[in-house]
């Protein structure tokens, strides 16, 4: 199997430096480039392809939020994993809107970072435990019930799958779950995000929540 391609983008020589050995000497991996801000990243991205890129968030000439709206404006498919310091809700929050397809802190174990990152090309969500209550906190805002479904309709197999996808389940072990093939998830994945609005699984969970869809305590 192809090694997944990293791009790994952060203002910290020291930070990159050691994810980017990290990830160089972890069999499944090659590092395929590095960035030392955003826009660099931007630039970056468009050379070399990656499968997925680990972006810090505050950098400077472009923020890593930023970056990733460029980048996922012109590739909608990109695989962003956000890797910071940083946990406050908007930081998360802005950081999702944007497209990210995952959210770690820098206090994450290196293995954990690691399997976050294969979790995220395999069509997965990581989260660290913190952003996970910092998104739900975001979207229960004063814990309150979030209001039923208003003009949103999914079937019973698109439910389910949201369903799923709340417990953190890659599009893998959704279609074990449901016995699809995972390019039946991705499709399914696919039109719940034109029902909700959403670009990516982080979204379609997001609005999921939002809609009482799902219920934002068993994520």
């Amino acid at each position: 199997m192809r090694p997944l391609g990293v791009l790994v983008v952060d203002d910290d020589d020291d930070t990159r430096t050691a994810y980017a050995a990290l990830l160089g000497r972890t069999p499944g991996f090659t590092v395929v480039g590095e960035a030392v801000n955003g826009s660099d990243g931007v630039v970056a991205h468009a050379q070399t392809r990656p499968d997925v890129t680990l972006m810090d968030l505050n950098m400077p000439v472009m923020s890593g939020t930023e970056a990733i709206t460029a980048i996922r404006r012109v590739d909608p498919t990109a695989c962003v994993v956000v890797l910071t310091t940083f946990d406050a809700h908007r930081s998360v929050i802005t950081a999702l809107r944007a497209g990210a397809a995952g959210y770690l802190l820098k206090d994450t174990p290196p293995a954990d970072v690691v399997a976050g990152l294969r979790d995220a090309a395999d069509g997965g969500m990581p989260l660290s435990a913190r952003v996970r209550q910092a998104l739900v906190a975001s979207v229960v805002g004063d814990g309150t019930t979030p209001p039923p479904t208003s003009g949103v309709s999914l079937t019973p197999r698109q439910h389910e799958l949201v369903g799923w996808l709340g417990r953190g389940m890659s599009n893998v072990e959704i279609g074990r779950h449901m016995h699809l093939s995972e390019g039946s998830v991705k499709q399914y994945l696919s039109q719940i995000g034109t029902r909700l609005d959403a670009n990516n699984r982080t979204q379609i969970l997001v609005r999921a929540v939002q809609l009482g869809l799902v219920d934002p305590h068993t994520l």
